[in-house]
């Protein structure tokens, strides 16, 4: 199983700003954002870098909008990872 993190537009459905989306969607092609998602969009993109897209951390973001408990989602899915290098990589060491 291969599991990958959300895209933008998945973010957004899940934070329930889909709605700016589908208004950008119907811009001119090439065109500037419409004055009125811009904003909105931009804030979204930058919780979406700061989530990664990870399915967990977003959803600590949605419920909470607290930084500090999606960087302890994050911190524990790396954590994870080096686990997982270490458990199938024999000879790695966890320094």
């Amino acid at each position: 199983m291969q599991l990958y993190p959300m895209s933008f537009e998945e973010y957004l459905m899940a934070t329930e700003n889909q709605e700016y989306f589908e208004l950008a969607l119907r811009r001119e092609k090439g065109g500037p954002l419409p004055e009125l998602c811009r904003e909105p969009l931009e804030k979204a993109y930058k919780n979406y870098l700061i989530t990664g897209g990870m399915p967990a951390a977003v959803a600590v973001w949605n419920e909470t909008h607290d930084y500090s408990r999606v960087d302890e989602v994050l911190d524990g899915i790396l954590a994870k990872y080096s686990e997982d290098f270490l458990r199938h990589a024999p000879g790695l060491s966890g320094a």
